[in-house]
Parts: structure tokens; sequence; C-alpha cells
């Protein structure tokens, strides 16, 4: 039998077994992964007792490393079982998930933002379906070489996994969320009832000066139905802001949902001060600023 390395796709200083180890290797941590998952939806309704079916799905999606964590396992105790190298599969299988996750947490030191950090977690579990690609890329275009295999293992779920981390964070990063995360600081000073409305004094602060405007919309419930009111913004020392950043002190008073016992009895959903922001001369909300409403 010919031992040509360019007829057995070989290098000469390769082991006999490194032509089979990474797809055997590959393999058990695909079914190590899979069946992790299911014992941590087994766990979920009994650590966190979701109570429902999407809620389960939920908590295991953003536990996904514990099921990662069994393919490792899994992966390892094939090597070990089959005598079988494990260098370049245990490389193989680690390494992409290595540089998402280093991807993931780039995006979140940027922006540290919950919404984004729960996204990520929840979408992270879908490069499993690309290292399922990459093992049926190896299997359907059979190598012998393992620095073929090697890239044929990371190249579909690095690839992909970074256009799904691309699909989650982009997005975010390109909202005004994102733009204007550092621009506003909103303070409530008071909040009272007085004359018959419901008042509030705070302060705003605009670090990064543009012809904004503002709104002061209040959600409360009158006869079981929801109903918005804009409250009456008065604006204190300086002025309304017109393009400048500076400090603003404001009054803000509503008539709607006053409580006739004080502040104390305001209602859930009613207990908020939220300030909406515009660009001068278009309707479109860009931020909103939230604040609990503070009573004496």
């Amino acid at each position: 039998m010919s031992t040509n390395p360019e007829t057995t796709g070989m290098t000469s200083d390769e082991p006999p077994t490194a032509g089979r180890a990474l797809p055997r290797l590959f393999k058990a941590g695909l079914i190590g992964w899979g069946l992790g998952t299911l014992i941590v939806f087994g766990l979920a309704w009994v650590v966190a007792k979701p109570g429902t079916l999407p809620l389960a799905m939920l908590w295991t999606l953003n536990h996904w490393w514990i099921a990662f964590l069994a393919g490792v396992v899994a992966l390892i105790a094939a090597g070990v079982m089959g005598k079988l190298p494990l260098g370049r599969g245990l490389a193989a299988f680690v390494l992409p998930m290595l540089l998402l996750v280093a991807v993931a947490a780039l995006c979140l030191a940027v922006y540290p933002n919950r919404g984004l950090r729960e996204d990520l977690m929840t979408f992270l579990p879908v490069v499993l379906f690309f290292y399922a690609v990459a093992y049926l890329w190896m299997s359907m275009k059979r190598v012998r070489e393992s620095g073929q295999q090697f890239v044929q293992a990371v190249f579909p779920p690095l690839v992909g996994g970074i256009a799904v981390l691309a699909g989650v964070a982009v997005p975010v990063f390109a909202s005004n969320e994102f733009r204007y995360r550092d621009t506003f600081s909103l303070r409530v000073i008071d909040t009272r009832v007085e004359n018959g409305q419901l008042v509030c004094d705070g302060t705003l602060a605009i670090h990064q000066p543009d012809a904004f405007n503002f709104r002061a919309p209040r959600y409360v419930w009158e006869d079981e139905d929801a109903t918005t009111e804009d409250g009456k913004i008065v604006w204190g020392k300086g002025g309304e802001p017109k393009g400048n950043a500076g400090e603003y002190p404001f009054q803000v008073s509503w008539t709607k949902g006053v409580p006739a016992g004080g502040v104390k009895e305001i209602g859930l959903y009613e207990d908020m001060l939220c300030l909406e922001v515009r660009l001068n001369g278009d309707d479109k909300v860009i931020y909103s600023l939230c604040q609990p409403l503070v009573g004496e």
C-alpha cells in the first residue's frame, strides 16, 4: 500500500490516526452538546421553575454554555477512550466559540446594555447549527490532511457565528438608544399633589448640544381605559433648552390621574416621569428618559 503523502492526503509527520481523529472528536462534541442541551432543558424545570414551555426554552438558551461544556467533556472522553490525538480536534471545537464569546464581550464592553447582553446570550446557541454544518462538510468532502479538516471544522461556525452576532449587535449600535446614551441625565427632585395637579420638580442635564425638544407624557388609567396626558413643562432658570449643553431645572404638571390621597397612592405604571426627546421639526421620538416619581 502506498504511503506517499500525495496519495494519502496525509503529511509524513502525522500519526496514522490523525486523518480520522478530528471528525470523530467533532462528532462526539456535537452529540455531547445536543445531549447537554436536553439536560439543561430538564434542569430548567427544577432550578428556574419557569411554569411555561417558552420560558423554559429561554432559560435553556441563556444557559447554553453548560451544554457546550458538556460537548467539550464528551469530545475529550471520546478522545481518551478511542486513544485519539486530542490537540486539533479540541482546538477546532473550542476555538470558534472562544472567539465569538470574545467578540460578544467586546460588544458589551463598548455598550454594557442589559438588552444587548440578553440578545447575545439568546442567539449565541444558534452557532450549534453552524457546527453541524461544519461536520457535514467534513463528512461530504472527505480529506485526510488534518490541517484541511481543521479549516472545515472552524470556518462555518466562525463565519456563521460572526453573522449572527452582527445581526444582533449592528442594529443596536446603529440605534438612537446607543447614539444618545450619554447625552442626557434626568433627576427627579420632588413630586407632590398641589392645587389638584400632580407636580414634579426635576433637572435635565444635556451633555451634547443639539436642537432638542421635550415632552412629558404620563400614562394613567381612567374608567378602566388607558389614557395619555402630555404634562405641562415649565422651565426654570436659564429657560428652555435651545441647542446648548447645560443643566436645566424644570417643573412638569399633570391634571389627570391625580391621587386624592397624595403621591403615596400613585398607581403602578403611573409612577414614572418620562421625557420624550425629539429633534426640532421632527415628531419622531429619538430617545426616552424615565425616572421614578419621588414623593415626600
